[in-house]
């Protein structure tokens, strides 16, 4: 693999689209910002997704990236829905989580049984196809199904 991008020349580079081979670019903008950027193919229509800033990220970890990006692509699998999961599914509580500690923090102001009843025979069984889905992905229609 030949690359095109030196490291030493990177912050001197003028503004424009600079390849460095392996579907990976070095964006730089008037205002001299800079970024990398994979460009890629999917189900036939072009996609880019961002690696990050320079003053972040390193060419050599930028290089990585596209690496690892192709060869998901090589498994079939979108490169920014792979890392955009895998961004979310760290900062994301699950609804059940979410739904028994709700449940819990309610229950404390209620006198009748029935009532603390009634809250957790809805979080346990009528919400039970909402356990196991994030909070953040949840739709109106999901909701519905219940």
């Amino acid at each position: 693999m030949q690359f095109r991008l030196n490291p030493k020349n990177i912050d001197s580079l003028p503004p424009g689209t600079h390849s460095d081979g392996n579907n990976l670019y070095l964006i730089v903008k008037e205002t001299g910002a800079r970024t990398y950027m994979q460009r890629y193919q999917w189900q036939g229509r072009p996609q880019k997704m961002g690696l990050g800033a320079t003053r972040d990220v390193s060419l050599k970890d930028a290089r990585d990236k596209a690496i690892d990006a192709n060869r998901l692509l090589a498994k079939n699998i979108n490169p920014r829905d792979d890392r955009d999961e895998k961004r979310y599914a760290t900062e994301s509580v699950l609804f059940f989580e979410f739904a028994e500690a709700l449940r819990l923090e309610k229950q404390k102001g209620f006198k009748h049984k029935a009532h603390k009843a009634k809250w957790q025979r809805t979080v346990h069984i009528h919400a039970k196809p909402l356990h196991k889905t994030r909070i953040d992905l949840i739709t109106t229609d999901d909701v519905g199904k219940c």
